[in-house]
């Protein structure tokens, strides 16, 4: 009693697992999911909120259908299906944390951002290493016209070409802020179908995610990773989410600088 489940039973310490509980209080939703025991036996969680905490009951079952073993970020299952969760075979403390831990972890931090540039190295250190990309830029948009905030990982002048692009060019960039659209590319050549002629470096997979904060366009979030990389549906929509806080902070963050700049003003006047 008073303690986590994951603090005594050391075979669930996995954060894909902690992940699940987190699942079900967030969403209030029912989330179920297998484990594999280590003396190989299968065991079925299912987990039900409520206002009050979270009720779980574990029975004993079979392997999961696909008959293989999946890693700790299989994924969820909710409702009636069941999705196969097996412990790693590694060290659990080298396991990646949960796709919602992140959300959470980062919209965290971001209430401590206080300007721009805190925003834009808030959203760099927590998103690179989080889902293992390279690259990362971000771009506001400012009369009409792409201009860029941030980046970390580009190669030195690969990006001034792109500087004060308007917003009928064809580029993912753009067109994921003119849609309000993601845009997810697992391979160069998936990119290079869509927008002939566009110059790539050496990344081989990127995402491109529009910044929209309270209706209105503040500008895109480009991430690029240096492997081909498979988007999980669970990934896109951390992705999606993330670039949501990002743009609700760096449209709280614009509002301070401006009116830091007016006092400023003043105060000199």
């Amino acid at each position: 009693f008073g303690r986590y489940p994951w603090e005594v039973i050391t075979w669930l310490r996995d954060p894909a697992y902690e992940d699940r509980y987190r699942a079900a209080m967030l969403s209030q939703e029912q989330v179920s999911f297998l484990v594999r025991h280590p003396d190989g036996n299968w065991l079925s969680f299912v987990l039900y909120p409520d206002v009050h905490g979270l009720t779980g009951r574990v029975y004993p079952t079979g392997p999961p259908p696909t008959g293989g073993e999946q890693g700790p970020e299989a994924g969820t299952a909710t409702g009636p299906g069941l999705t196969g969760v097996a412990p790693p075979p590694g060290p659990v403390a080298a396991a990646r944390a949960g796709a919602l831990y992140h959300v959470v972890q980062m919209a965290s931090v971001l209430t401590e951002a206080v300007t721009v540039q805190d925003v834009c190295r808030a959203v760099s250190e927590q998103l690179l290493p989080a889902f293992g990309a390279r690259e990362l830029a971000l771009y506001t948009v400012r009369d009409g016209r792409m201009y860029l905030l941030w980046e970390s990982g580009y190669p030195e002048g690969f990006l001034t070409p792109f500087e004060g692009v308007t917003l009928d060019t064809q580029l993912p960039g753009v067109h994921a802020l003119t849609t309000r659209l993601p845009l997810f590319f697992e391979s160069p050549e998936d990119l290079s179908v869509a927008y002939p002629g566009i110059t790539l470096d050496r990344m081989n997979a990127w995402s491109f995610m529009p910044l929209i904060a309270s209706g209105r366009s503040v500008g895109s979030c480009i991430l690029g990773w240096d492997t081909p990389h498979r988007f999980t549906p669970d990934e896109r929509s951390a992705l999606t989410a993330l670039s949501g806080l990002a743009a609700q902070a760096m449209e709280r963050a614009r509002l301070y600088d401006s009116e830091s700049a007016v006092a400023r003003g003043l105060q000199e006047g």
